[in-house]
């Protein structure tokens, strides 16, 4: 959203609740308010604004019965937003936000839940009438291409994992994620093939009360007529991991994410956990 659009949405939401005329500064007292607002809670500014709205109705400021529109009229995502996407596009989009609203729900954010869910909801209903169905969201991530790829930088998202827990729980993998995360960047702007897999697993061991994680791996590989000119030849047995702690069921619990060396990965995996589902 264009901070444009963002401002008037501010200036009108307060104009009717309060019947104010414009004034320049109430203005910037609701601006500050929400980049405030978007800083605390690790939003995007549209999302304040969203997050302040249902705020509101909650507090019987605004009926229950009005939902968040944006200057157009239209909700959030205007109608029709979706005729363009294909099926595979819409598969996927429905994949990486569900994804998104087990971390909201796992943070408790109950706006961008109920967001969520809404949007997911309106995506299905766009790839079902393009005759396609759900099913195909977890073929279509399985494997795909990025063009003018850049490395996430873990933390910027989702939470770095921790090196010392991270060094307990995988000791070889840990040692390669700072040359894994270096290597991974040198391939920026160019097109990288990625598979997606994750592995349910529990450690080795009779312990009792063992835990349960869910082990994410975004694994690269790269295009060879479009790579960097120094990396021609070269694999780059990088996977970008997410681990997530699933023992008491439910959602899960965010453990953290990092980069690892492919191959190392996959063999310390296999010695440390029980392999309890596979899912590629």
């Amino acid at each position: 959203m264009k901070k444009s659009l963002l401002h008037t949405i501010i200036r009108e939401e307060v104009k009717a609740a309060l019947g104010e005329a414009s004034n320049s500064e109430l203005d910037k007292f609701v601006n500050n308010f929400v980049k405030r607002l978007a800083t605390i809670y690790g939003y995007k500014s549209p999302d304040a604004v969203m997050a302040t709205f249902e705020a509101m109705k909650r507090l019987n400021l605004i009926h229950k019965d009005v939902d968040y529109k944006a200057p157009s009229g239209m909700g959030v995502v205007a109608e029709g937003a979706y005729d363009s996407a294909t099926r595979n596009e819409l598969a996927m989009y429905i994949s990486l936000l569900s994804t998104a609203l087990r971390n909201e729900k796992a943070d408790g954010n109950v706006v961008m839940v109920d967001f969520l869910t809404k949007d997911i909801e309106e995506v299905k209903a766009a790839l079902k009438a393009k005759g396609g169905n759900v099913a195909e969201s977890s073929k279509s991530l399985k494997e795909y291409t990025k063009t003018n790829f850049q490395a996430t930088v873990p933390g910027s998202g989702r939470p770095k994992i921790d090196p010392a827990l991270f060094a307990k729980l995988m000791p070889k993998s840990a040692k390669t994620s700072k040359e894994a995360e270096a290597r991974i960047k040198m391939y920026n702007g160019s097109t990288m093939f990625v598979q997606s897999q994750y592995f349910v697993v529990t450690p080795n061991g009779n312990m009792p009360n063992k835990p349960k994680y869910e082990l994410h791996q975004s694994q690269y590989y790269n295009n060879e007529y479009n790579a960097p000119a120094n990396l021609k030849g070269k694999d780059v047995n990088v996977t970008f991991l997410t681990v997530i702690d699933v023992t008491d069921g439910g959602e899960g619990v965010d453990v953290g994410v990092c980069y690892v060396d492919t191959k190392v990965f996959l063999a310390e995996y296999k010695v440390l956990f029980q392999l309890i589902k596979s899912v590629s």
